[in-house]
This record gives structure tokens, sequence and C-alpha cells, in this order.
């Protein structure tokens, strides 16, 4: 069989994570809840049930030494949109039926 090799139990569970601090980085944006700090990042997101081995395994995601230049642009642009709109959601319920 020529084609696509099926992902391994570990593989799947990188892209599971990769995918929920992304989406927990971008709701965070949303909110105009996103800290510039490093330290303040890391510690926002193991809030969020991410141990500190899958954030720095993962810190392209949202480490801003280690974000490329057009997700750091597309972080900016979520920020200015958002920064007059009200969000009442609780960062704390991102993801929470996918855990």
């Amino acid at each position: 069989m020529v084609g696509k090799q099926k992902s391994t139990w570990n593989e799947q569970q990188a892209a599971k994570a990769r995918a929920y601090i992304s989406q927990c980085v971008t709701e965070l944006c949303k909110q105009n809840a996103f800290p510039e700090g490093i330290t303040a990042r890391f510690v926002l997101l193991s809030n969020y049930r991410v141990s500190g081995q899958t954030l720095y395994r993962h810190r392209d995601l949202w480490h801003p030494n280690h974000m490329s230049q057009q997700q750091l642009a597309t972080l900016s642009r979520i920020n200015s949109k958002t920064k007059n709109g009200n969000h009442k959601n609780h960062p704390t319920s991102i993801g929470a039926n996918e855990r």
C-alpha cells in the first residue's frame, strides 16, 4: 500500500496538544487576556491543564521568542479586532469537552 502511514498514538496526542494550546492562545487573545511576558504566559497556559513539558515541547505556539512573525502578526490582528469587544466567556471553558 502506497500513501500515508497511520499516525502513531504519540503523534495523535502531540497533534491534540498542539491544537489545544493553539485554541487556548487564540481564545485568550480574543479575550484580550494573553499576557506579553513569557512567565505569565506559561503560568496562564499551565492553568489550562497543560503540563510544563508539553508547553515547552510546543513553545512555537505561545513563546514570543519562538513564534514565527506570521503567528505574532495573527495574534496582533486578533487582539486589535477584539480590543473594543466585550468577551464574557471565561477562558477555563476552552476545550472543556475535549479534555
